[in-house]
Formats: structure tokens, C-alpha cells, sequence
């Protein structure tokens, strides 16, 4: 919902069976006429969320090979969407904290590994489908908006998993996991 509460983003999908996945786009949607508008081109775009003012509305786009994303804006009055920053993972979570100041939350690898190799520190049981999650934890990132700077902010042993705008908007509120074994316990941080 946009901040002047009067029109609607959120993320269309249809199944594409010919390549086995989901095309997504980003829709918009006024709340007073419910005439929906798509404003992304996909095939992968999703995770809207509007600016303070309601002027610029960020989301990503996944990679075909759905290991990288793009940060977009769509300035929703000129109709201009255009890439911000690339993004080493497709973020799992993102809010603004000013016009030009975003944080992500992104799958970061904790330490390199040696190709085929795989050190094991904890045995944790929820699978990710590729693999084991014992080195990947949600971390942190600043997006300068204007100019695409990309800034890890946090380099911990616990993931972020959910994030919000400290309503001061000088921090955020996180949802952290510390324990992967255990990810349904998590705790609040600013």
C-alpha cells in the first residue's frame, strides 16, 4: 500500500509450463477505480515496495539462473523504471529508510569453500533444496539509491530474516534467527 494509502503494489504470477517455472511482474493498482496496471516487463520482477513519499517504487528481478537479482525503481509518475544496483543474491527481504537509503536482507555465504569441498560446523536439519544451509545466512545491506553503492552493514553468525523502518527511520527492526536449526525461535534486534 502506498504511504497515501491510495494505490496498491503487489506481484502477479503465472506458471509457465513450457520452461517449468513462474513469470512474474509487479502490478499496480488504484483503490479507488481497481484498474490494474502492470509496470514491470518480468519475467522474474517481484518484492515491491513503495518509497517514503510514494514517488519511486523499488523491486527485483531475478537472473535466469536465479542466483543473482537487480535492484529496479519505477518513478511511478514518469513511468521511467530503471536498474539501481546488481545484487550478489535475490533479497528476501528490503525496506526504505529515506528517499535514497534502502536496506536488504540477502543469502551471504559465511566463508569460501574450496570447490566439492564442504566443511560442516553445525548439522542443521532444514534443507534448501541445493544443499545444506550451514554457510549461508541472511545479512544486511545498504543501498544508496542514487547513486547504486552497495554496503554490507552486518557480518554475523545469526540471519536477519525479516526487516522493518525504525519508525525514526535511522535503523531497522529485524527478525533474527540465530540457531538455523531452530529457525522458527527468533528474536527481535534494532
Amino acid at each position: 500500500l502506498s504511504p497515501r494509502g491510495d494505490v496498491v503494489a503487489l506481484t502477479v504470477a503465472k506458471p509457465d509450463t513450457s520452461r517449468d517455472r513462474y513469470d512474474s511482474r509487479v502490478w499496480i493498482l488504484d483503490a479507488d477505480r481497481g484498474a490494474p496496471i502492470y509496470v514491470t516487463q518480468g519475467p522474474s520482477d517481484a518484492g515491491a515496495v513503495w518509497s517514503p513519499r510514494g514517488d519511486l517504487l523499488a523491486y527485483h528481478r531475478v537472473s535466469d539462473d536465479g542466483r543473482r537479482a537487480e535492484l529496479r525503481l519505477v518513478d511511478v509518475g514518469r513511468g521511467t523504471d530503471f536498474a539501481v544496483a546488481e545484487l550478489p543474491a535475490p533479497p528476501v527481504s528490503k525496506v526504505w529508510l529515506s528517499e535514497n537509503l534502502m536496506v536488504v536482507a540477502l543469502p551471504t555465504r559465511l566463508y569460501d569453500e574450496e570447490p566439492g569441498v564442504h566443511v560442516i560446523r553445525s548439522w542443521p536439519l532444514w534443507f534448501n533444496g541445493r544443499g545444506f544451509v550451514h554457510n549461508v545466512r541472511l545479512q544486511l545491506y545498504a543501498i544508496d539509491t542514487r547513486g547504486g553503492v552497495v554496503e554490507r552493514v552486518t557480518r554475523d553468525e545469526y540471519s536477519y530474516a525479516y526487516i522493518a523502518p525504525h519508525p525514526r527511520g535511522d535503523r531497522v527492526l529485524a527478525s533474527v534467527i540465530k540457531d538455523p536449526a531452530q529457525p522458527y525461535r527468533t528474536a527481535l534486534a534494532f
